[in-house]
């Protein structure tokens, strides 16, 4: 019998979250997403919380009218994205609180997940078309990295950490939408985090006269992030920077308003230091 999903809960582009049982929800994708995407997340997620890192736990696959989803445990919590807005006075101390999570992310180990390098070169591959040209000296940048030992860690990586995707809970942070999880250099997924936090997107119903000032809160975030971060990995901040190239060439393929000229500076003042 074809068991029909409860309220929703959220969605994104790809997905909506659905209650299910009791203590379980279902990621179920959107019309035209095939079974593989339900089986490669049950994989990823599954793999990941097994090695001890703090993501949710996986129970199968189901089908609803065609469409294919994965259960999983249900996260009850506040996003610190909503924490950050609802209280500044908090942020710096938020941020710091998200780099430990990423630290105690990082300590775990998936030697099978997909390789760091791999993911961003085809990520890179896929911006292509906005790289001006850049695309082969983006590419032997990576390589440069992944040569000199950078790339060889097994290190768990999220891919996607930000603070929508970091949900505190009774039992603490959590970080859910595991897809993009791979192992790699623990610094690029760092670099990603850093990425986000300073990007000059901001949704269209922002203020313009706000701007300036949602900026400067973006950077302290970033800046309380990295040190903290660096503090607990014992690494300097240029080892996350190193990553900055390859991870702004990858994050060009998403098409975020107003960053592809940020994003190409990035790349374009990376490779000359």
């Amino acid at each position: 019998m074809d068991k029909t999903p409860g309220k929703l809960l959220g969605k994104g582009m790809t997905a909506e979250v659905l209650e299910w049982e009791e203590g379980r929800v279902v990621k179920l994708y959107k019309e035209g997403a095939d079974r593989g995407w339900a089986e490669y997340e049950r994989w990823v997620t599954g793999a990941v919380q097994q090695s001890g890192a703090p993501a949710p736990a996986i129970y199968g696959i189901m089908e609803h009218q065609q469409r294919f989803g994965v259960i999983m445990e249900r996260i009850d919590g506040v996003p610190l994205s909503r924490e950050m807005i609802a209280h500044l006075e908090r942020g710096v101390e938020i941020a710091r609180e998200m780099a430990e999570l990423h630290a105690a992310i990082h300590r775990c180990q998936a030697p099978d997940l997909p390789r760091q390098e791999k993911r961003l070169e085809e990520g890179i591959h896929a911006s292509e078309g906005l790289l001006m040209g850049k695309l082969g000296p983006v590419l032997e940048y990576l390589r440069t990295l992944t040569i000199s030992g950078e790339g060889s860690s097994v290190s768990i990586c999220h891919g996607d950490l930000h603070p929508d995707n970091i949900v505190r809970t009774a039992a603490g942070l959590k970080a859910i939408d595991w897809m993009n999880a791979h192992a790699g250099n623990p610094a690029g997924d760092a670099a990603r985090t850093s990425l986000m936090f300073l990007s000059p997107y901001l949704p269209a119903e922002v203020p313009g006269a706000t701007t300036e000032m949602i900026m400067s809160y973006k950077i302290q975030l970033n800046e309380a992030y990295i040190q903290r971060y660096c503090e607990l990995m014992g690494v300097g901040r240029e080892a996350i920077e190193r990553w900055m190239v390859p991870v702004a060439a990858e994050r060009l393929r998403e098409n975020v308003p107003g960053e592809r000229e940020w994003l190409l500076t990035m790349i374009e003042e990376g490779m000359l230091t």
